[in-house]
């Protein structure tokens, strides 16, 4: 599916992208690419990148911290992780937190951003010898996520 743009760009040619649910909004570098389907969003970047940036999004029955939904993601995976390890930063009534897991040959960042009852999970894969390639345009990417709230902020 292609996904829903505006149209407009920033000074540094980045696209805004709006999630088919309209639950969140992000920025993103114009030479990635974005796939968007009926469970999750991918994005990469196709001529020079080492991974792929993929969100989903769930509407949660009560409003939670964002390194409990972390740590429940990271369970479901196999992922022994101790909260104290987290990146952890509010804004507001946005919490985020963040995870980062080195397999033998293979690098994970999680995110859970968590705003009332509204959660995008952010997942980074690569090389870990790659880990560092994409680092920048991935936090910031994550960093752009803004997430609507839906009793009231819904875009028509």
């Amino acid at each position: 599916m292609i996904p829903k743009e505006t149209g407009s760009s920033t000074s540094n040619e980045d696209k805004i992208f709006i999630s088919r649910a309209g639950w969140y909004v992000l920025r993103y570098p114009s030479s990635w690419e974005i796939q968007e389907d009926s469970e999750c969003v991918t994005l990469c970047e196709p001529v020079n990148g080492v991974g792929a940036l993929v969100m989903s999004s769930y509407s949660l029955p009560r409003s939670c911290d964002a390194d409990a939904a972390l740590l429940v993601f990271l369970d479901s995976q196999g992922i022994a992780a101790d909260a104290a390890d987290f990146g952890v930063a509010s804004n507001g009534d946005v919490s985020t937190a963040s995870y980062e897991h080195v397999r033998a040959n293979g690098y994970l960042k999680v995110w859970a951003i968590v705003r009332n009852n509204v959660l995008v999970l952010v997942t980074y894969n690569s090389k870990k010898s790659a880990k560092q390639e994409e680092s920048s345009s991935v936090e910031e990417i994550v960093k752009s996520v803004r997430i609507v709230s839906l009793e009231n902020e819904i875009p028509p």
